[in-house]
């Protein structure tokens, strides 16, 4: 029994420090029952810690969850980074890039015009030339049969050399610019292919960082969502811990308040010594003073020795002499009830002990009973002695007198 006890005591430390203590358990109880309502306290309160074991786990879950939410956090800020940093660089690549298409234009549109302007001096040259051609070189005969004079023929001569050598001039600058021209369109047409080869590698670049990104995200949201299933196990796993702990303060309480109701012993008690009743309640007697009373309680005819034990369990709430009694232990039973043992030869606890059914009390002794006879027990509930005969259980008293006619 004190084993129960000691468990429905940590039991209540356990739930709460100002849970309400669980009073002592019933010692009359058939041992079927206290072990059935042991095993239904223990598994109820292995349960309950079952329960904390497991929010306790759910939180530390919880926080390792959060902590990788805010690391992917950390790392999706830096992927936005990252992504902005691509994406402007791929603005600008296109920028560039468009850029060297607007020069490519304007240098095609001017190298077709130079191309046009070369092929017009070009076609311009090839006139000159044939019609310089027929009238050849200056020579006795040409001159003989001229009409022009000489002067005249030399003066047609150079100066028709002179244009032909500036239209010559004019195509070489026409082709020396056309060349200009190409080689410029051929740098930055090199040019553009580097851009876009830059470019081409840029986007691979930023498509790379936009799927790690939508990876980090789509597992965001993964946490995001074991978080919040998580959160919802806590709650209602600390609901169910609530209302099993609630339940079961609530049956202690019942069972305290069980414990307190005294009146359930009644025809279970044990007697307080073994040795028959030599006194009734409510007995006139005289003891060896000549000194004659009405008993407010039972004596037995207890051996010299032999141990008193409570008759069930309680509080000790006085321990010493008491006059007119003689050593005495009063122990409170709870509900207002009370007994009185004394006439004891030996005291054995003290005020303030716990005591559970049949725990010693005393001993019973020849010199503690030399004025009045035998072992005295009371049972009292608040300042009324009740007849406690009817509280012991079937055979624990013997009575060595028949009862005084009424």
């Amino acid at each position: 029994m004190l084993r129960f006890r000691t468990f429905c005591l940590a039991l209540a430390l356990f739930l709460s420090s100002d849970f309400p203590a669980f009073a002592a358990p019933d010692p009359f109880l058939p041992s079927e029952e206290i072990g059935a309502r042991q095993n239904e306290f223990e598994y109820r309160r292995i349960e309950i810690e079952r329960l904390r074991e497991g929010i306790n786990q759910q939180q530390y879950l919880n926080e390792e969850e959060q902590e990788q939410e805010q690391a992917i956090l950390v790392k999706l800020e830096d992927i936005d980074r990252r992504l902005a940093e691509r994406t402007a660089k791929v603005n600008d690549l296109n920028k560039q890039i468009g850029e060297q298409e607007e020069s490519l234009q304007k240098i095609g549109g001017e190298l077709a015009v130079a191309g046009a302007s070369k092929d017009q001096a070009m076609r311009h040259l090839m006139r000159r030339i044939h019609a310089f051609y027929p009238v050849g070189k200056v020579g006795l005969l040409g001159v003989t049969f001229s009409r022009e004079n000489l002067p005249d023929i030399l003066k047609f001569h150079e100066a028709f050399a002179s244009l032909i050598r500036y239209d010559e001039r004019a195509l070489s600058d026409y082709r020396k610019k056309y060349e200009q021209l190409q080689a410029t369109r051929e740098s930055q047409h090199l040019e553009q292919l580097v851009l876009k080869d830059s470019l081409e590698k840029m986007q691979t670049e930023l498509d790379a960082v936009a799927s790690i990104k939508q990876e980090q995200e789509l597992l965001l949201e993964q946490v995001r969502s074991q978080v919040g299933l998580r959160q919802r196990a806590i709650r209602e796993m600390r609901n169910a811990a609530s209302k099993m702990t609630a339940s079961l303060r609530a049956d202690i309480s019942k069972e305290k308040e069980k414990a307190n109701d005294f009146n359930r012993f009644k025809g279970y008690l044990s007697a307080p010594a073994p040795g028959p009743v030599i006194t009734r309640f409510g007995e006139e007697t005289t003891n060896k003073m000549g000194i004659t009373k009405q008993s407010q309680g039972l004596a037995f005819a207890a051996a010299d020795g032999e141990a008193v034990r409570a008759v069930a369990a309680g509080t000790v709430v006085f321990s010493g002499y008491l006059r007119g009694y003689g050593n005495t232990v009063i122990i409170s039973h709870g509900g207002d009830f009370f007994t009185v043992t004394s006439r004891l030869e030996r005291l054995e606890r003290g005020k303030g002990d716990l005591l559970k059914a049949g725990d010693t009390i005393g001993a019973a002794g020849a010199t503690a009973m030399l004025v009045d006879e035998g072992l005295y027990f009371e049972l009292r509930q608040g300042q009324t002695a009740i007849d406690p005969t009817p509280w012991f259980a079937s055979g624990q008293i013997s009575f060595a007198t028949l009862p005084a006619r009424q």
